[in-house]
């Protein structure tokens, strides 16, 4: 979550919070008042009612009555007055019951969600009458209830207050939220979008933008960190600066480098692909001078160092021949003379010029037939499974070498694989 979007909830949700504590306070409290307002009312006036039926009730004068329910009548919220004598008989009144409340009414106090209904009696008060024989008995007053009224009230115009209370406490609570985001959103300009600028230039630098740079108008430690965000910014472009310079000069120093090597590389091989002719003409004399000495020996031991010697003069010559045509190959002098060929006849010579080597080892040296004809140089091409078969079994001790060839769509692979160490990757 952004800083700012935490500032406006962190700046709003507690003001909503504490208006809507305060809407719901005292907007419980206002509408018990009403209702404890509303039940006083309604029992002072059927008290009023009860105190005014008295001499109706005795006298059947229902007369004098009319201007008290005609007040009743136009007091609020009044819906039904009735007044009843014992017997149950109605006497006077006006409005209709409501159904949910039974008739006749002889609780103090009956509650609907609509209505509150009040019941209070009407009595009056019987003096005793004095005995000339006993003057002391019977001389207290007593109350008898002659009738009763029965006063409806509706609660809707306290509904009706309630619903205006609750439009200006819901127009008081957006008006507050209102004056609560313009004052956290000025606050977020003058304090958090700084900071969210300094954020972002950072995230900049540090994604190699060293260019950009942060007006100052923030206010104290802001705008020193502002300031600060900007040397550094200048700093790391001024040493980026000179490191790209010193990388640059590196790199052309060592350009300059490689084509000086490179340039001493191809007069090397160039040198000694022009001097092969002339230094192969030493190991052919000394082939030729091995095969004469080869026949002008007799005795076995003799014979079996000229072998010993013509051995080592061909490993030589073939050596020298690979180093000369990697020399070649650097010099770009190398020529490939491509033709069909048995891939089986290749591996015969691999059989013959490597079995003695294999079996001084005492290795075993499997090369299997093939019936496969390639297009390849037979000489470049012998020489690179030469050398393949020469190091797998110098770095063989126990077990053997196997060459052989498989079908590859169009092509030919050969293999060679050995129980030695292997090669590294």
């Amino acid at each position: 979550m952004k800083i700012c979007t935490r500032a406006y909830l962190l700046g709003m949700l507690p003001a909503l919070g504490l208006a809507t504590l305060l809407v719901i306070s005292l907007g419980l409290g206002r509408l018990a008042d009403l209702e404890a307002t509303l039940r006083d009312r309604g029992n002072s006036l059927a008290h009023y009612i009860a105190e005014s039926a008295q001499y109706a009730a005795v006298s059947g004068n229902l007369a004098t009555l009319e201007p008290v329910i005609e007040r009743v009548r136009s007091e609020p919220d009044v819906v039904n007055l009735a007044i009843y004598r014992n017997d149950g008989h109605h006497l006077v009144g006006f409005g209709d019951l409501p159904p949910r409340l039974s008739l006749p009414l002889r609780d103090v106090m009956v509650e609907t969600a609509d209505h509150v209904a009040f019941s209070v009696p009407v009595k009056i008060r019987v003096l005793p009458m004095e005995d000339p024989f006993f003057p002391n008995a019977g001389t207290e007053a007593s109350e008898r209830e002659v009738a009763w009224v029965q006063l409806v009230m509706s609660r809707a115009g306290n509904k009706a207050i309630a619903h205006h209370m609750l439009l200006q406490s819901l127009v008081i609570v957006a008006l507050g939220v209102l004056g609560t985001y313009a004052l956290v959103h000025l606050l977020a300009l003058t304090g958090i979008q700084p900071l969210m600028e300094i954020i972002e230039a950072v995230r900049r630098i540090g994604g190699g933008d060293l260019g950009g740079r942060l007006p100052l108008r923030a206010k104290r430690e802001l705008r020193d960190l502002e300031a600060g965000v900007n040397q550094m910014s200048e700093a790391l472009a001024s040493h980026h600066q000179e490191m790209v310079a010193r990388i640059e000069a590196a790199t052309t120093e060592l350009a300059r480098q490689k084509e000086t090597a490179e340039q001493a590389n191809q007069a090397k091989s160039k040198f000694l692909a022009a001097a092969s002719h002339d230094l192969r003409q030493p190991l052919h004399a000394l082939a030729l001078f091995t095969s004469s000495l080869k026949q002008s020996v007799a005795k076995p031991e003799q014979r079996f160092l000229a072998d010993k010697i013509e051995a080592s003069v061909n490993a030589l010559e073939e050596m020298f021949a690979v180093l000369l045509d990697l020399s070649r190959l650097d010099a770009g002098a190398l020529e490939v003379r491509r033709e069909h060929f048995p891939l089986d006849r290749l591996f015969e010579r691999l059989a013959r010029d490597f079995a003695d080597q294999a079996q001084d080892k005492g290795l075993r040296l499997a090369l299997r037939p093939t019936s496969f004809w390639v297009h390849s140089d037979p000489v470049l091409l012998a020489r690179v499974l030469s050398n393949l078969v020469s190091n797998a079994l110098r770095y063989t001790a126990t077990g053997g070498v196997l060459v052989g060839a498989r079908r590859t769509g169009s092509q030919v692979r050969i293999q060679v694989w050995d129980t030695g160490i292997g090669i590294p990757p």
